[in-house]
């Protein structure tokens, strides 16, 4: 499964902040569980691309700013109404006694992750919060802390593979 988890940092380049975001994360994973820097956006919106073999593209239109990608983060943590009830409805079945199919115990189980995510939050910054931080299976916002003051800060797109 492949999912989009975004790695926050301050460096001197665009090239230094993805190879520092490679670097931290050199000890997770084996030959399953693997991932590609596909690039970054500072805190200006300039955008450089690291790798084109990415499922996300850094230069798609939809990834190519500091607000699209605040966007992006912010439907990671909304949840809709029919999605709730359809969540809702599958719940009173089973303890009504209706068997559950493991795909729907799985929908269950994520929804109830989103939902733990979402409490109290309408939206994400990129730049400032933190979404599933270290859980690199997920997607999710981590900072991986404050270099020097003086550096730009980048957020770096990290195609992740568990």
């Amino acid at each position: 499964m492949h999912n989009l988890h975004l790695g926050v940092v301050k460096a001197g380049s665009p090239e230094e902040a993805c190879k520092e975001v490679e670097s931290r994360l050199s000890d997770w994973g084996n030959e399953n569980n693997w991932r590609t820097i596909c690039g970054c956006v500072s805190d200006k919106n300039e955008v450089y691309v690291h790798d084109e073999d990415g499922r996300w593209s850094i230069n798609d239109e939809e990834l190519d700013t500091i607000e699209k990608l605040n966007k992006l983060a912010t439907s990671w943590i909304t949840v809709d109404a029919e999605e709730t009830k359809e969540m809702n409805d599958m719940m009173t079945a089973a303890v009504k006694g209706k068997t559950l199919e493991s795909c729907d115990w799985y929908k269950i189980e994520q929804y109830a992750h989103d939902m733990r995510n979402a409490q109290g939050r309408s939206s994400i910054n990129v730049l400032e919060d933190e979404l599933n931080s270290w859980e690199f299976s997920d997607n999710g916002v981590t900072n991986f802390g404050a270099a020097e003051l003086d550096q730009q800060q980048y957020v770096v797109l990290i195609d992740m593979h568990s």
